[in-house]
């Protein structure tokens, strides 16, 4: 009986999607295991079942419980010879017979990146799996960031707990209905204010309370607890954005001595596309910054 009810989780933990299809619910069950590219026609790739990865060859597994391994070019060159590596992600079923795939790895930089491909089933069975990369515009997944037409919350932040009156000033955008948050944080340090901005991209089931629990743990020590990371979090280019103005407002001196100079600055974001991830449209900017001109220790 033990062994029985096991066999029984064990069947009911490899279904990839919710069907109630008895023939779907079949096919389901067989895509959890090892698969090595066997061949391809066209833009369908053959895979054969196999008991492991074949160092030399795609491929990948699939776990039941929702994790991914990808056997992949390690190099940016695809002429032989090609090195291969094996890459760890996540997969989450967007139809019945469409996986979202998300794969932590390195580009040819270094740079730690997320990359989030999708895979269409086309058939499979005990020894056999027929597959299709597909874009995310094919399915209608690119996320389409429109600071001025989405419905966006945003969330300004100058002051932090901490003895000085002023840190960076961090400004981030919520578009709830892609469920996508931009975050630009301008450095306080000088006028020259250096910045770095990002797209943090989540899962479409997240909620909209724990989006906005995870702004919140982005620069308050009242931290939420079991906020979901972004499945992607995307860098915007340096030469995608400039300062368009800056003007000086006034100064400021802080209850311990520190000192600073105000400003109003805005900045000007061109259209960024990352392809089959997100479309950000055009927009500008305006953050107060608070330029650092003397610390607590009278420097």
């Amino acid at each position: 009986l033990i062994l029985l009810i096991v066999i029984g989780i064990t069947i009911i933990s490899c279904n990839l999607f919710d069907s109630s299809d008895d023939d779907n619910s079949e096919n389901d069950n067989l895509l959890c295991g090892t698969w090595v590219k066997d061949s391809s026609y066209n833009d369908t790739t053959i895979l054969k079942k196999s008991n492991e990865l074949n160092e030399n060859k795609y491929g990948f597994i699939i776990y039941s419980n929702g994790e991914f391994v990808e056997r992949k070019n390690a190099g940016w060159c695809g002429t032989p010879p090609i090195s291969y590596a094996n890459y760890d992600g996540r997969y989450i079923e967007k139809s019945s017979d469409i996986l979202e795939i998300t794969i932590q790895e390195n580009d040819w930089s270094g740079e730690s990146r997320t990359r989030i491909n999708y895979i269409e089933i086309i058939s499979v069975d005990s020894n056999r799996l027929l597959i299709r990369h597909i874009s995310a515009q094919e399915i209608g997944m690119q996320r389409e960031l429109d600071i001025l037409n989405n419905d966006v919350t945003i969330v300004d932040v100058e002051s932090y707990y901490s003895m000085y009156q002023y840190g960076n000033t961090l400004k981030m955008y919520n578009l709830k209905n892609q469920n996508t948050v931009i975050k630009i944080n301008i450095d306080n340090e000088s006028v020259d204010f250096n910045i770095v901005a990002e797209v943090n991209i989540f899962e479409e089931n997240v909620t909209e309370k724990l989006i906005n629990g995870w702004i919140n743990n982005q620069h308050s020590d009242a931290i939420v607890p079991e906020v979901p990371n972004p499945i992607g979090t995307y860098s915007i280019p340096e030469q995608s954005y400039s300062i368009i103005s800056q003007n000086y407002i006034n100064h400021t001196v802080g209850y311990y001595g520190d000192e600073y100079d105000n400003y109003d600055i805005k900045i000007h974001f061109i259209n960024v596309i990352n392809e089959g991830i997100y479309n950000l449209k055009s927009f500008t900017a305006e953050a107060l910054v608070h330029v650092l001109t003397k610390n607590i220790n009278n420097q």
